[in-house]
């Protein structure tokens, strides 16, 4: 202020036609979080030859100008931003006030907080959509960036659920599959699947290693990681891994080698197993071989072996009585055909016909036939040697032909012991071996030993049994082997049944092969000993998985006797299912219970639905039941079952502290069942807590604690590939629930350090005390993720307000720390300091805060404190602070008095200050001074602001600024044009009576004033005009306004006889005035020149005697520039002066003028005697003396 003081006094005032323009229209700056940054901006001034001046001010303390004072035809304007507290993305706006001898003028300026660029992207991702167009251009550059802090930043700004996501999906580090369910979840990008182009590969007639191609079609866009393998020996592939190089396009061929070496005839069927993160496919392979020059033979041995398996399943079927005797005949006989055809020289399929001849009761004929086969004999094995003897024991039925034909068979057996056909023909034909059914039974083990597995024999087995159910004494492999073959084809009979599950239960261990058994004997029949069989065989198979629970309910039902029965019963049981048990069941838990705790919780909820149906039971059971919930409870044990039997019973007994922890711990716990086989964790990401929790899953189910429906799971695997769970989560114990077991009060009392509950109770509508309580305590807890804390504290301050809780308010503001609350919320919580009385640390929150969000009368109030306390008193924020208060309308004397000593602003504020300044009876003269200061450097108008110099004199001020006012007043009358005050010429007059020193300008604007209200010329004031009058003709200062007051002043009378060129312009200029007389039509030839005199602040006057008639043309040109003509005109001669002249000079004027006008010419002869005689007079009167 002090510069410009000078600046107004030690240079005479110009009006300056032009203005201010700048570089830019807004001045922009971008600047990284917490750092300072510069910028500039250049100001232009309009007229090149008159530089501009000033400085420029800014409302916003984080920023401050550089260039503190400005003067030139062009300069530039360096100012500095500092961004501490400020967060990426961030931005803020203001102005620039730029004070100048051109005028006021105002630049807006924006800040923006710039977001810092990862590695690598400089800069280039803003948004999420800028991310997955990374991700689909450059996806190994994506996945970098997504575990990168900018890009948890754009996250948060996406909103809560795309950061909850994220938080999920970013732990690990640079798990590109995450990244893909991460885009895939907010709806980026279609999920990446991949197909077969063939469901299957075939190949014919493979003769060498054949290479074929697995094409694989890639659907969408993202990582690639596939895994591809085979289990097949006769496949090869080239590679197991395929990565994004391995496709072309959409396209991938991975080469897959079939080898011939590995491959046996006919039709070899394989699979290759496509599999990625999300998915897999199968693809089937079929190699066909065939061997060159044996394709004949082999298909004949096929055929033969065909028929040949035919024509046994035709035996069996008859021998087990499921097919008639004619129908077998007509099948067998369509097989023997069948089999003379392929080998006609064979024996055998002629001694099917005998066979088939004598089941038919043509005996005859197949003597015949069997006459004819006998030399054919020679050379075949023993077996077909044996099945003629066989066979002419069917025909010749004579015993003693009969016993040495068994005799001949029994040597060759004994011969050949290994050859099981012979065995089976020994079982008809022995006698030895007929003789018991234990000595057949022991021949038929022998065979079955020797490694025969031939289902003739293990059918006889199986018919003897049936026969005799008592030759089964144990159990041993040939027995169960023979008892499965029997149990699959229906042939166990009741009693064989009864006798293997009599066997079975005196069985120590589990066996697949027993079950089998049992369980197709009760299909066929549903007997109870051979469920209570099969019970004992599951139950020393430690069977409890749920597939067994049938049999064990049915042991229940049929009320077996078999140990642990009810154990497994509920071992075995659907916990999800909530069916009532049998009462047996329950009577045999009543007393004792030794179950693991999930399947004694889904027993007692069932006693516990039976409550009011069977109170015995119940009563019965209630001592081990409370037990049993106190155990569970001390151990933190919850489920679906437990949180209802908690809720049922526990609100009854006496809890201590540590168990009424637990209950609130409880609080918010769900159950999760998921399908997903191959995943092992379930990870819970809390929106209101920081980290997550990870829970082990067991059997597709875990419990796990969820505060918020928004609250996301993720499953994740060996490979930490996560994915988020959308399965129905079913609560388990609910706030509501606990509070109407227990109440609200021992909650509370329970609940103070459980997370559990204060996350619980906040959501709730409490009472004012549990409010405070609930969330005091939270608000400490360190749990709490960062932006839900600020979020939480703040709404805590807010309703401690709304409640008037004053004096929890208060302990909670003087310790909350400005890191503890949001960016945005901070403005909040300081109006709340300013209520409450913490000025000072209000104060201190408000840096860098935009002060026009809060209310004026709340910034009064602040302002009003702090001045009281006289603190922060030379800091710029504090001004700020009062301003904003004191312009928006709320103000009081300290305020006013600090604005009006320091303020620097507009001069629309600093009038706004003042009048209200005026209204409080303030000491003004600071701001009055600085106020005129102003107004008179950027050259504003101050004819009408008399009110100001009024004050300021009335203050003391100084008369070098109240001349410079006046000169500005005078300027703006003499050279404007513009009407003046009254006051300003009383003003003027009373410096010159006082000797002060006054400008000639003002001295002119006096005159003028007079000259056009003669009449306001006081009489106590003329004497001092005249003065004023006689310096101006002391300092040859002459003009025409002088010419009205040649009455006053005799020395008038010297220049009342001149026309005066009066031009005004820039001051200290040499100009040349260059003219003519022009009278009539004749003009002089040659211009004269002469200097135009300057006699007043850029104001050049000469005065020319001119009679009616003549004129002078004229025109002023600058002495260094003569080319230049800064004004032309004609000038006549002045008809008002000459009319109030007397004397000679008028006598002429008038005479020349009637002549002019052709009057009379009596009335010409008149005005030339008078002149004449006065003429005379004066020469004679006053000449000089000799």
């Amino acid at each position: 202020m002090r510069r410009l003081e000078e600046q107004i006094l030690t240079e005479k005032y110009r009006r300056i036609e032009g203005k201010l323009t700048f570089s830019v229209r807004l001045a922009e700056l971008s600047v990284a979080p917490g750092e300072a940054a510069e910028g500039a901006f250049t100001i232009f001034a309009s007229q090149e030859e008159i530089p501009a001046q000033g400085y420029v001010l800014t409302k916003d303390e984080r920023m401050e100008c550089k260039t503190e004072w400005f003067n030139g035809v062009q300069e530039k304007i360096v100012y500095r931003f500092c961004a501490d507290g400020l967060q990426e993305g961030d931005s803020l706006q203001g102005q620039f006030l730029i004070v100048s001898d051109y005028g006021e003028y105002t630049l807006p300026w924006k800040v923006t907080v710039r977001r810092e660029a990862a590695a690598g992207i400089a800069g280039k991702v803003s948004t999420l959509a800028g991310f997955t167009e990374l991700a689909r251009t450059d996806c190994k550059t994506a996945v970098q960036f997504f575990y990168s802090k900018p890009f948890a930043e754009i996250c948060k700004k996406e909103g809560e659920k795309t950061w909850l996501l994220y938080r999920g999906l970013s732990a690990g580090y640079y798990n590109s599959s995450n990244v893909e369910t991460f885009l895939e979840e907010n709806g980026c990008k279609q999920a990446l699947t991949f197909t077969a182009a063939k469901p299957e590969i075939q190949v014919k007639d493979v003769q060498e290693t054949v290479r074929e191609e697995l094409q694989i079609l890639k659907n969408g866009w993202g990582p690639v990681s596939l895994k591809v393998q085979t289990e097949d020996d006769f496949l090869f592939l080239e590679k197991n891994r395929i990565g994004e190089d391995d496709f072309l396009g959409n396209l991938c061929r991975l080469p897959v080698y079939i080898s011939e070496e590995k491959l046996h005839d006919g039709k070899n069927f394989g699979t290759v197993t496509v599999s990625w993160s999300r998915g897999s496919f199968l693809v089937g392979v079929t190699a066909t071989r065939r061997k060159t020059g044996l394709s004949a033979e082999t298909e004949k041995k096929s055929r033969q072996k065909k028929y040949t398996i035919r024509l046994t399943e035709l035996y069996l079927r008859l021998r087990a009585k499921q097919i008639d005797l004619a129908d077998w005949q007509e099948k067998v006989r369509e097989c023997v055909e069948e089999l003379a055809v392929l080998d006609r020289k064979s024996i055998v399929p002629k001694l099917f016909s005998a066979q088939l001849l004598l089941t038919e009761n043509k005996t005859e004929e197949a003597g015949w036939m069997l006459k004819q086969l006998r030399p054919m004999l020679e050379g075949e094995s023993p077996a077909v040697v044996s099945y003629y003897l066989y066979l002419t024991t069917l025909y010749d039925k004579r015993e003693e032909y009969v016993k040495r034909a068994a005799a001949r068979v029994e040597e060759i057996y004994t011969r050949y012991p290994e050859e099981w056909r012979i065995a089976w023909l020994m079982l008809f034909l022995s006698h030895e071996i007929n003789r018991s059914t234990y000595r057949k039974w022991q021949f038929l083990q022998e065979q079955f030993q020797k490694g025969c597995v031939s289902p003739l024999l293990y059918q006889e087995a199986v018919l003897l049994l049936n026969a005799d159910p008592a030759l089964l004494t144990g159990l041993d492999p040939i027995v169960r082997r023979v008892l499965v073959y029997g149990a699959r084809k229906g042939l166990l009979n009741e009693n064989l049944c009864g006798q293997a599950a009599e066997l079975a239960c005196r069985e120590k261990y589990f066996e697949p092969v027993l079950f089998e058994i049992l369980e197709r004997s009760w299909e066929k029949k549903q007997s109870p000993a051979i469920l209570q069989a099969i019970c004992s065989l599951l139950i020393k198979g430690n069977k409890c998985e749920q597939k067994w629970h049938v049999w064990y309910e049915r042991g229940v039902e049929n009320k077996l006797r078999v140990t642990r029965l009810y154990e497994y019963y509920l071992l075995s049981t659907d916990l999800s299912r909530d069916v009532e048990p049998p009462k047996s069941v329950l009577l045999y838990f009543a007393y004792q219970c030794n179950l693991d705790w999930e399947y004694a919780a889904w027993l007692y909820s069932c006693v516990e639905r039976c409550k009011t149906k069977d109170p015995e039971l119940y009563i019965t059971y209630k001592p081990e039941l409370d037990h049993f919930l106190l155990d569970c409870l001390n151990k933190g044990r919850i489920n679906r079952h437990l949180s209802w039997l908690y809720r049922e019973n526990l609100p009854a007994l006496a809890l201590d502290k540590t168990q009424g922890e637990t209950i609130t711990s409880l609080l918010g716990s769900t159950e999760v069942v998921l399908n997903r086989k191959e995943c092992r964790k379930l990870i819970v990401v809390h929106r209101r807590l920081k980290g997550e929790e990870t829970y082990w899953l067991q059997d597709g189910k875990v419990c796990v604690s969820v505060y918020d429906p928004e609250d996301l799971l993720f499953t994740e695997d060996e490979e930490q590939n996560r994915r988020l769970v959308t399965v129905d989560r079913k609560e388990l114990l609910s706030f509501q629930d606990a509070v109407s077991a227990w109440g609200m009060e021992a909650l509370r009392e329970w609940g103070t350090e459980s997370i559990a509950f204060l996350l619980e109770a906040e959501k709730r509508k409490l009472s004012e005390l549990d409010q405070i309580a609930v969330w005091t305590k939270l608000c400490t807890n360190r749990q709490l993720e960062d932006v839900y804390g600020q979020e939480l504290r703040c709404r805590l301050a807010v309703w401690l307000s709304e409640q008037e809780k004053n004096k929890e308010l208060n302990a909670f503001l003087r310790t909350v720390s400005k890191e503890q609350i949001a960016e945005k919320d901070r403005l909040c919580m300081a109006r709340l300091m300013i209520l409450h009385g913490f000025y000072d640390k209000a104060y201190e929150w408000l840096a860098g805060q935009c002060f026009c969000k809060l209310e004026p009368a709340e910034l009064m109030r602040l302002c009003s404190r702090l001045l009281a306390k006289e603190s922060h008193l030379e800091e710029k924020r504090l001004m700020l602070l009062c301003a904003q208060a004191a312009l928006n309308g709320k103000y009081d004397d300290r305020i006013l008095q600090y604005l009006a000593d320091a303020y620097e602003g507009s001069c629309s504020e600093l009038e706004v200050l003042l009048q209200a300044a005026k209204n409080f009876e303030i000491d003004i003269w600071k701001i009055n001074r600085k106020l005129l200061v102003q107004l008179l450097f950027t050259g504003q108008d101050v004819t009408e602001r008399m009110d100001l110099l009024r004050d300021y004199i009335s203050a003391g001020g100084s008369p070098e600024l109240e001349e410079a006012f006046l000169y500005r007043c005078a300027y703006a009358n003499v050279i404007l044009k513009q009407p003046i005050h009254r006051y300003m010429v009383q003003m003027i007059l009373r410096l010159c009576r006082w000797g002060a020193k006054v400008s000639r300008l003002c001295k002119i604007a006096a005159l003028q004033y007079y000259a056009k209200n003669k009449g306001m010329l006081e009489e106590k004031n003329r004497g001092q005009v005249a003065k004023i009058i006689r310096e101006l003709f002391e300092e040859n200062c002459l003009l025409p306004v002088l010419q009205q007051f040649a009455d006053l002043v005799p020395e008038v009378w010297e220049i009342l006889d001149k026309t005066f060129v009066v031009y005004e312009g820039e001051p200290e200029k040499q100009l040349v005035l260059n003219y003519r007389r022009v009278e009539g039509e004749l003009a002089e030839a040659q211009y004269h020149e002469m200097e135009l005199p300057c006699v007043c602040d850029g104001i050049y006057a000469a005065g020319f005697i001119l009679f009616p008639g003549e004129r002078l043309q004229y025109y002023i040109t600058v002495s260094e520039r003569p080319e230049k003509i800064l004004e032309n005109g004609m000038l006549l001669a002045q008809e008002e002066a000459a009319e109030a002249m007397q004397g000679r000079y008028a006598w002429l004027y008038e005479m020349a003028q009637a002549q002019l006008l052709q009057e009379d010419l009596s009335a010409q002869k008149e005005r030339t005697q008078n002149y004449l005689y006065t003429a005379f007079c004066a020469k004679r009167l006053f000449g000089m003396l000799k």
